[in-house]
């Protein structure tokens, strides 16, 4: 019966994830093709530049953690918002690969330009730290 239960809990964090990406892709198509306000950002979170191999290897041993702990934890406490961390990491990576930079198109004025998919990452990894902070397992 767990196993079970496990099973459909990772096709319900799949379909959220794949539903996330959507949006993001969507969003981020919408504004570059209807002429709104975008930026094509070559570099990192917070525009840091970085070594494009570094950012692979980090890229991939950070999304291969993620999943791994999806698939082996879907039932964990965490799971639904490492499921908006890596939603947010492959749209990001979605951008790099088919348009070489990543879209950016949020702007507050105070802060960096952003996406959706920094929004996923950024909320995810802010439960995630709050909650570890609480349950003092940091």
């Amino acid at each position: 019966m767990y196993e079970s239960s496990s099973k459909s809990k990772r096709f319900y964090f799949f379909v959220i994830g794949t539903l996330l990406i959507f949006l993001d892709q969507f969003i981020k198509y919408k504004i570059r093709t209807m002429g709104g306000f975008y930026i094509c950002n070559h570099n990192i979170a917070f525009s840091l530049s970085v070594y494009p191999w570094l950012f692979w290897i980090i890229w991939l041993i950070m999304i291969g953690l993620v999943v791994i702990f999806l698939y082996k934890k879907a039932h964990n406490r965490y799971a639904f918002w490492l499921t908006l961390i890596l939603a947010g990491a492959v749209a990001n990576v979605l951008d790099r690969i088919f348009l070489g930079c990543v879209i950016d198109f949020i702007d507050l004025k105070f802060w960096p330009v952003f996406n959706l998919a920094d929004i996923y990452i950024t909320i995810g990894v802010s439960v995630i730290m709050v909650n570890m902070l609480r349950s003092n397992k940091l």
